[in-house]
């Protein structure tokens, strides 16, 4: 793309002009509107970041807005309106080399389906410190033939994935 054909703003793998417009928005709604830092002032998300030398607000804004649908639209035809935005997106052809459009909630939708299946899986950090702190079997119970197996907390993990799964149901 040449540099006369990008359209104002920015080029189209990084938004283009409709992304820049949101993202100002956004900023403008959470920073400026609420007194919050803002645009390059507002403080990082990440450690190991630098902190901007100036501050323009009080720490990081936020915006949470609602609007009465009815207010605009009959309800029912919004919710005509929203399916069919659906289904035209579900039908686009997805870009070489992607599984296809994501619509909002898809990913939750599917992790969803995914651990009422198999359970919920435990974080990482979370078997990691199951690990630390599992006691090790001891020698008297694994050579008492009458005394039930000791279980370390490993062994129990998958059985609480499946008590998680069994509740929801």
């Amino acid at each position: 793309m040449t540099r006369r054909s990008r359209p104002p703003g920015g080029d189209r793998e990084h938004g283009g002009h409709k992304g820049f417009c949101l993202a100002a928005l956004v900023d403008i709604l959470s920073g400026v509107f609420g007194g919050a830092n803002r645009g390059p002032f507002a403080p990082p998300f990440a450690l190991r970041q630098e902190v901007p030398g100036r501050s323009v607000g009080r720490g990081i804004g936020h915006f949470v807005g609602a609007l009465r649908v009815d207010g605009f639209i009959d309800p029912d035809e919004f919710g005509r309106r929203v399916d069919e935005w659906v289904r035209v997106f579900r039908a686009a052809r997805p870009a070489p080399g992607t599984p296809g459009v994501v619509i909002p909630g898809d990913p939750e939708r599917r992790a969803e389906a995914e651990r009422l299946v198999a359970g919920v899986p435990p974080a990482p950090a979370v078997v990691a410190g199951l690990r630390d702190i599992a006691p090790p079997p001891s020698s008297a119970t694994a050579s008492s033939p009458t005394a039930p197996p000791r279980r370390s907390a490993m062994s129990r993990l998958p059985a609480l994935s499946v008590c998680i799964r069994r509740r929801r149901g």
